[in-house]
Order: structure tokens, then C-alpha cells, then sequence
């Protein structure tokens, strides 16, 4: 097990409309797992669309620190990664 830190980069867009990609250090590696993540509007289990792990779950919540993650909350909706779940939007507003 190896346990740290580090810091995830953004950086601009490259491309245009559809063909845009997100470049910088955009995945989040969290133990077995790797996140996509693309700041300020997304946090995915899969770059690809694929589930390499399907017993990670995640659940988005508005909390910023550490120290207010509380995993029993029952406000929290967890997810798996489903390759046949289309794509799921949560508004900020509704967490």
C-alpha cells in the first residue's frame, strides 16, 4: 500500500468542440483505482468509458475538507461504474 499526496495540474484545452481534450495531470489515483478528473465540472471512473475495478464507488458530495466526510450520511447516493448508465449530471445545487 502506498498512501501520499499530489497535485492535480489543469491545463488548457487542446482542440476544438468535440475534439477538445483536457491536458495536465488530470487523474486522480485513489489505492487500485484511477478517477478522470476534469475540473471545475467533472470526476469520472473512466477515461475510455470502461470499468477496470466495479467495486469502487463514489459519491459526489459539496464537502471540502477531510474532516467533514462522513460515510454514513444518508443524504449520500453512491455509484458504480456501469458501462450501460448513461451519462449521469448532478448539479452542484442538488448535493
Amino acid at each position: 500500500t502506498r498512501s501520499g499526496n499530489n497535485k492535480l495540474i489543469q491545463k488548457p484545452l487542446l482542440g476544438i468542440g468535440r475534439f477538445a481534450f483536457q491536458t495536465g495531470r488530470i487523474h486522480v489515483r485513489c489505492g487500485p483505482f484511477t478517477l478522470l478528473w476534469q475540473y471545475p465540472v467533472s470526476l469520472s471512473f473512466d477515461a475510455k468509458g470502461g470499468c477496470s475495478d466495479h467495486g469502487t464507488e463514489m459519491a459526489p458530495t459539496r464537502w471540502k475538507e477531510v474532516t467533514e466526510i462522513d460515510i454514513h450520511d444518508a443524504q449520500l447516493s453512491w455509484y458504480r461504474c456501469d458501462e450501460h448508465r448513461h451519462r449521469l449530471l448532478i448539479p452542484l445545487d442538488a448535493l
